[in-house]
């Protein structure tokens, strides 16, 4: 069983211990508490009860020896009223004690107790008559005759119930007293065992952890004292402390092989350090060799970068003149475009003017339509107007206002008709007019067809000399940044060269510093040896 194990059946048996001792403890109290209230509220009350009744019963005999040597009425009245309340209060006192009594015999007791009282009373009334009759010597007899003894043996009755109640507190008092000694004793046995397995418990648990933790103590202090490792720690027990030592003798053998381990890195350590420092030395030698033809190098790059740098701003200046010439045919293209634009819009207001006239020439002869149906209205106009002058001739006198009218009309229609004939002239010449003016105007556009063709193919001709240009910008702008980058790479191989250069001298230094740490290695290594030397694995 480990040490855990122990502990818990340690605690358990404690635990165990102290709630049995809590278990009694907790039961003798309820018993003993149980028996206590019985007594407060059974015995004691029971005993109270028949003190109550036995003090009645004296008030009442009291009573009746007054009320036997008075002869005034009302004083025996009065003695009445109190034999009366005095036999109700012993009454009441029963009946409260027939509600405790739970035994047969308290319960006979009782029942004598009330029969006595109940053959004193007959008596007792027999006595009150003749004393109301003032008969005192009959009544002081029959008190001594009769009443006497009946209450000498109410009293016994009750004396023995009394006696009987005390007999049972005492019991139950004896019982109580009985069952506390009992418990008292019973928790001490119990504690007793307790103690007693506790502390075996623990010497025995105390006993094995401390002989392993002293077999652990001497290994290691032996160790410490020796440094011999082959040394190991006895296991006593396979509990805690037992696999602790097993721990521990697992750690010595892992640090006994890696002292092994450790003694012979030390020498292939020492080795390695005089490798390493054959070999800095060596590396130290290329280094410089390096370093000198790197700058060699680096001073050729520089001077190549020189000439592409000169060769780049030439290619530049190649290049700007390209981009200002690409600018100029670009202008000229645009020029040439809006002239061909202009021409454009000029060919087409001549068309529109063109129309403008083919559509008067249309007007011109709808005019010269509507002029011939005015010139023939006039002429039929003038020969109505003549064949009415005509009938007012015939008329004469009456038809004198008619001709005067006809005569006007007709003035009307011959001038009408030399207008007309007028327009159509004007009109004639307007039409050979327009058609002449149509016929230039289409001369004109064909002329302006023509212009904005050759036009075109100029536009053309420009836009292929731009093409060209920025094709020409192009190519020399690639050329340039072709100069310039390689001119850049060679800044940068330069660059490379010097760092290459300056990391051969840093190499050169480090081989040496590595020379240094080698031997101070090798140093280290030999007081390693010393120091494992001084182990026993």
């Amino acid at each position: 069983m480990n040490i855990a194990k122990r502990l818990l059946l340690l605690i358990v048996i404690s635990l165990l211990a102290l709630l049995i001792v809590g278990i009694n403890g907790a039961r003798l109290a309820n018993d003993t508490q149980g028996k206590l209230e019985y007594t407060q509220t059974n015995v004691i009350p029971a005993i109270q009860l028949l003190a109550d009744v036995e003090s009645g019963i004296w008030q009442i005999r009291s009573s009746v020896l007054m009320h036997m040597l008075t002869i005034d009425e009302p004083l025996k009245n009065a003695q009445d009223q109190v034999i009366k309340e005095s036999h109700n209060r012993v009454t009441a006192s029963l009946e409260s004690y027939s509600a405790l009594a739970e035994e047969a015999e308290d319960k006979a007791l009782l029942a004598a107790v009330r029969a006595a009282l109940a053959d004193y009373d007959t008596v007792r009334e027999q006595v009150l008559k003749l004393s109301r009759e003032n008969d005192l010597t009959a009544s002081r007899e029959m008190a001594v005759s009769a009443a006497g003894p009946k209450l000498a043996t109410l009293f016994k009755v009750i004396e023995r119930h009394r006696s009987y109640r005390e007999k049972t507190a005492a019991r139950h008092e004896a019982a109580n007293a009985a069952a506390i000694s009992r418990g008292l004793i019973i928790n001490t046995i119990l504690i007793v065992a307790a103690i007693l397995i506790t502390s075996i418990s623990g010497w025995l648990l105390y006993r094995a952890i401390i002989g392993s933790l002293h077999q652990i103590r001497r290994t290691v202090t032996h160790i410490e004292q020796s440094l011999d490792f082959t040394q190991r720690a006895r296991i006593l027990r396979q509990d805690e402390v037992g696999e602790t030592a097993t721990a521990f003798n697992q750690l010595l053998n892992r640090l006994q092989g890696n002292l092994k381990q450790l003694a012979h890195s030390a020498v292939d350590v020492s080795a390695s350090a005089n490798q390493l420092s054959q070999t800095s030395q060596q590396v130290s030698l290329s280094s410089n060799t390096q370093s000198e033809s790197s700058s060699s190098a680096a001073a050729t790059i520089e001077e190549m970068t020189v000439s592409i740098n000169h060769v780049g701003d030439r290619a530049s200046e190649t290049n700007q003149l390209a981009t200002e010439a690409g600018q100029l045919a670009q202008s000229g293209r645009q020029v040439i475009e809006q002239t061909v634009r202009d021409i454009r819009d000029i060919a087409s207001t001549v068309s529109q003017a063109a129309e403008h006239i083919r559509e008067l020439e249309n007007q011109s002869q709808r005019i010269s339509s509507v002029v011939a149906v005015i010139k023939e209205v006039a002429d039929q106009t003038n020969l109505l107007a003549l064949n009415a002058a005509i009938e007012a001739a015939r008329a004469g006198e009456h038809g004198r206002g008619f001709s005067v009218v006809a005569d006007e009309v007709r003035k009307l229609a011959e001038r009408t008709s030399v207008s007309t004939q007028e327009i159509s002239r004007t009109i004639s010449a307007m039409t050979a007019s327009a058609e002449g003016a149509v016929k230039d105007m289409e001369g004109a556009v064909k002329q302006v067809e023509q212009g904005v063709v050759r036009a075109d193919h100029a536009a053309q001709a420009i836009a292929q000399i731009g093409t060209s240009s920025e094709q020409t910008v192009i190519m020399v702008g690639e050329i340039t940044t072709a100069i310039r980058e390689q001119a850049t790479a060679s800044n940068n191989i330069a660059s490379q060269i010097e760092r290459i250069a300056q990391m051969a001298e840093q190499a050169s230094a480090a081989a040496q510093e590595t020379a240094t740490t080698a031997a101070e290695l090798d140093q280290v290594a030999t007081n390693m040896r010393e120091i494992v030397s001084a182990y026993k694995f």
